[in-house]
Order: structure tokens, then C-alpha cells, then sequence
């Protein structure tokens, strides 16, 4: 115990003395992402709007439940949490075989490169966040006191999307085939979680699996925060917070006990 307690103290302070590094990781993958596209960051609202359109549209045919709000602000916001959560893992299972000179020349906790990839998908989700107000407004939809837990649904979406980043990561460096394989999940895994119905509309093992996702718990909790003023911490959320913090050190843990194996793999 005393062994682990010293490992994850270690890899908190290689964290924190290389913090200004992961600052520079991401302005350098924030502008690379955007470089020499004629929209910029205005992608970052763009993409989940054309989303959103599509599911409403085809929603509105096949469906006629009542979420309790205007519908496009319903499943913008959930398309918006997806896509943090999707697009983060998709860039940070190729952001260590995508840095191989780095990886295998230069030392610094390689945890940056996903990290790195995880916080300028949350600088997209904060620019395509002020769609989210301006339906707000154009609904006439106000928040109530539960808003104030926004920064903690913020953390609990944080971790599992690094928890899981971390893991692909490291596999996909092992294994080259992991990103094809993610792209192929994520294209349906959307739909087993809350972002475009509510998991009351399924009944039965569907419903369990939406209910179950963790993500669910998340899209849930923005939601109940932003548009319903209900509890936050409901024991979904709570058991989905729970469930990150363990996942989160458990990937990071795995990660850092890998490191010394992924220059010779690049």
C-alpha cells in the first residue's frame, strides 16, 4: 500500500512540474486542428447543429415523446456532451502512435498526449456551449439554483472521458487495429446513451443499458442542471462520479506503468 501511495504521489508531481507543458500541448493541437480551415473554431458549433437538425427532423417523424423542453435544445445538449466525450477518446487513441519522435526521444509523463487531446475538445464544447444559452434564451428556458453544479458534472464527464482515453491510447500503440475499432463503436454508442431520448421512452434491456451508461448519468445531470432545476445528485450520478474517480485512477495507474514499454512499440 505504502509502494502505491509513493507511485501515485510521483505521478501527481510529474503532473503538476510539467503543467506548463500540457498548456503548450494543447494551444499547439488547438491550432493544428484549425489551421488553414476557412470556419476556425466555428466547427465546434457547426457539427453538433447539423447533428442535432437531423436527429430532430428524424425524431420528430418516428416519435412523439415529450422531453418537457423544445426538442432541439433537448438533443443539442446531449449531441454536445456525446461529442466531448466521443471526439476526445477519438483523438487521444492516436496521440501517442500520431508523436512518435516524441514518444521515443524526448522524456515527459507521456499522460500529456491525452490528456492534451481531452481539453481541446472541452475548449470546443465550451464554444459550441454558448448555442446552448442562446436556445436557452430563444426558448425562453432559465436555469435554476441547480446550476451551480455545473463545474462538478463538468469533472465527472472529465474523468471518464480521460479514463477512457488513456486506455485507448496506450492499446492503440500496442495494437494499431484499437482505433479502427473505436470508430466503429462510436459511431453506434451514441445511441445507448440519453443524448437524443430519454431512457423512460425503453423499456426492458434497452433501457437497462441506457440507464446503466455512465455517460447517460452525465447528459442526465446537464440537463437536470440546465433546464429542469431538479436534483443533480441523484444516485445515478452519483454512482457514475464514484465509478470515474475509480476508473480514472485505475487507467491512469495502468498508463503510467506502461510508459516504459511505448518507445519501443512506436
Amino acid at each position: 500500500m505504502a509502494t502505491l501511495a509513493a507511485e501515485v504521489r510521483e505521478m501527481v508531481e510529474e503532473q503538476i512540474r510539467f503543467r506548463s507543458l500540457l498548456v503548450q500541448m494543447t494551444k499547439r493541437d488547438l491550432l493544428l486542428r484549425y489551421k488553414q480551415t476557412v470556419m476556425g473554431f466555428a466547427w465546434a458549433v457547426f457539427m453538433p447543429l447539423i447533428q442535432t437538425g437531423i436527429f430532430a427532423t428524424v425524431i420528430s417523424r418516428v416519435s412523439n415523446f415529450d422531453p418537457g423542453i423544445p426538442y432541439p435544445l433537448f438533443a443539442f445538449t446531449g449531441v454536445l456532451a456525446w461529442n466531448f466525450f466521443a471526439i476526445s477518446i477519438r483523438f487521444a487513441s492516436i496521440s501517442l502512435s500520431g508523436n512518435t519522435a516524441l514518444v521515443s526521444k524526448v522524456y515527459f509523463p507521456r499522460e500529456i498526449f491525452p490528456l492534451s487531446q481531452v481539453l481541446v475538445c472541452f475548449v470546443d464544447s465550451l464554444v459550441a456551449g454558448l448555442v446552448v444559452i442562446g436556445l436557452m434564451v430563444w426558448y425562453g428556458v432559465m436555469p435554476g439554483v441547480q446550476v451551480i453544479l455545473l463545474p462538478l458534472i463538468f469533472l465527472v464527464h472529465i474523468l471518464w472521458t480521460a479514463a477512457a482515453s488513456f486506455v485507448l491510447a496506450a492499446a492503440n500503440l500496442f495494437f494499431r487495429d484499437v482505433k479502427y475499432i473505436v470508430e466503429g463503436l462510436l459511431t453506434v454508442a451514441m445511441f445507448s446513451t440519453t443524448a437524443l431520448y430519454p431512457s423512460s421512452e425503453f423499456s426492458g434491456a434497452v433501457g437497462l443499458i441506457m440507464r446503466l451508461n455512465p455517460i447517460s448519468a452525465v447528459i442526465d445531470a446537464y440537463r437536470n442542471a440546465l433546464f429542469y432545476n431538479t436534483p443533480v445528485l441523484t444516485q445515478g450520478f452519483l454512482l457514475s462520479a464514484l465509478a470515474g474517480m475509480f476508473f480514472f485512477g485505475l487507467s491512469w495507474l495502468i498508463f503510467h506503468r506502461a510508459e516504459h514499454m511505448f518507445a519501443e512499440r512506436v
